[in-house]
């Protein structure tokens, strides 16, 4: 390590003296000191190919100099006492030489020491993304192979992904994803970026979105790669990405081919489209039917029944009607609410997705006909620790409000309004919301609960 530094030292002592000649010669021209400029500029002719060669046989020295370090950095001690001595300030400034073979090493080695937090904290405040950023993408098949890496490596830290799109590398990787060659490491590296919510912003003015379309229609296997069909799911929670990958009938080729092969992952990006882009309802009515006779065809595979459920919710259509008598729906929805028959994230599924379905008093008069009030009532005694589980059922009975069936119920044969008045005293702000517009509600059709609303309200 003496001789690297001491080479880096001659290095810049070089460079130095090379600069301020150079400048000399443009301070000489600017004067119109012709004959002096002409001599001072052949001298630095005969200096500039000194120095060249100079550092030539500099970086070959250098190059076997990181090799026999980076192979010594197998023993992890030693590799400490190379990071203690400052190994990474010595790799970093090679980063602005040209040589593809003492590049190759120092990449490598930069790669390997990116694992650990502390190595990676120390390339970060030394501008690591910085100096990276001129290899992607470059000329050279293997230094752009082991930079992809070893930015893969330094993707896990957050403050990284952001340098990472701050310095305009989104773009540019998005480009070399065209080469199939670096395909499987870029998506990768995609994929961590995608986390950031200003990142997944910045795909949005790339080619990605198509890009990663083609990959998920076109992909050889029955299910879409994890990695691919992750950077999807990601991108989807943007509303201009979802309204993207959903257009020109790309969404009912995405539900077509999730339905052929019954990709769990593929219909959580659709489950995202349905969420984040309202604009796409219309597409989703004409496949609602579709998704209500799946549903109930899952079996054990709980996964896909909670990702079917989770798009269902986000269709509020009049066709509910229809599907609704066609494939029996209110009672597979009754089946999943049985205590203890199915996961609490599928049952926070379907009361959300009753709250969907009621919306005219024709659905109103069947849900009344089940029992799904009264199960609805059950749970939200079972459930007073879940938050999310309260506030959902709160909102599906305030829906109940709207229409006659289910208010006359609600308000005459269940005991929701007393339980709704134990909950007035909550902390969550969502939950009192929701109480105090239910009570709102009641107060205006039911003179009975009017007089003990107000008086619990004031206690």
């Amino acid at each position: 390590m003496r001789i690297i530094d001491h080479e880096i030292k001659r290095y810049v002592v070089r460079v130095k003296e090379f600069k301020e000649k150079s400048n000399n010669l443009k301070k000489l021209m600017n004067e119109g000191q012709t004959d002096k400029y002409e001599l001072a500029a052949e001298e630095l002719r005969k200096d500039e190919k000194k120095l060249s060669n100079i550092i030539k046989k500099q970086e070959k020295v250098l190059f076997v100099a990181f090799h026999l370090l980076l192979n010594l950095a197998e023993d992890l001690q030693i590799e400490r006492k190379m990071k203690n001595r400052n190994i990474i300030t010595l790799l970093m400034s090679m980063l602005e030489r040209n040589n593809p073979d003492l590049l190759f090493i120092v990449l490598n080695f930069l790669k390997k020491l990116s694992i650990f937090g502390e190595n990676k904290n120390e390339m970060k405040e030394q501008g690591i993304i910085e100096k990276l950023n001129r290899f992607i993408p470059c000329n050279n098949t293997l230094l752009l192979q082991i930079a992809l890496r070893t930015l893969f490596n330094l993707s896990f830290d957050q403050e990284i992904r952001i340098k990472m799109n701050d310095q305009g590398m989104i773009p540019k990787l998005v480009d070399t994803l065209k080469a199939p060659g670096f395909r499987a490491q870029i998506i990768k590296l995609l994929y961590h970026l995608s986390l950031e919510d200003k990142a997944k912003a910045t795909f949005t003015y790339t080619d990605c979105i198509p890009l990663v379309y083609q990959l998920i229609i076109h992909c050889p296997e029955p299910i879409v790669g994890k990695e691919l069909i992750a950077l999807a799911v990601n991108l989807t929670t943007n509303q201009r990405n979802a309204d993207i990958l959903a257009g020109d009938g790309q969404l009912d080729e995405m539900v077509a081919r999730a339905s052929k092969y019954g990709d769990t992952l593929l219909f959580k990006c659709i489950r995202n489209i349905a969420q984040f882009n309202p604009n796409c309802l219309d597409n989703f009515v004409l496949h609602l039917e579709q998704y209500a006779i799946m549903v109930q065809q899952c079996g054990e595979n709980t996964d896909l029944m909670l990702e079917l459920l989770g798009t269902m919710v986000y269709i509020p259509s009049d066709k509910w009607d229809e599907v609704i008598e066609k494939t029996n729906f209110i009672e597979f929805i009754h089946n999943n609410l049985v205590n203890g028959f199915a996961e609490d994230d599928i049952v926070l599924e379907c009361v959300m997705l009753i709250a969907t379905i009621c919306r005219t008093e024709r659905i109103a008069q069947m849900i009344a006909n089940s029992y799904l009030i009264k199960m609805l009532q059950d749970l939200l005694g079972a459930k007073q620790e879940d938050d999310e589980m309260v506030q959902q059922i709160l909102n599906t009975f305030f829906k109940f409000l709207f229409f006659t069936p289910t208010r006359e119920i609600v308000l005459h044969q269940t005991q929701m309004v007393s339980i709704v008045l134990e909950l007035l005293s909550d902390k969550n702000p969502n939950i009192k919301g929701l109480v105090n517009a239910i009570l709102d509600y009641v107060q205006l059709h039911d003179e009975i609960w009017k007089n003990e609303i107000k008086i619990r309200r004031f206690q």
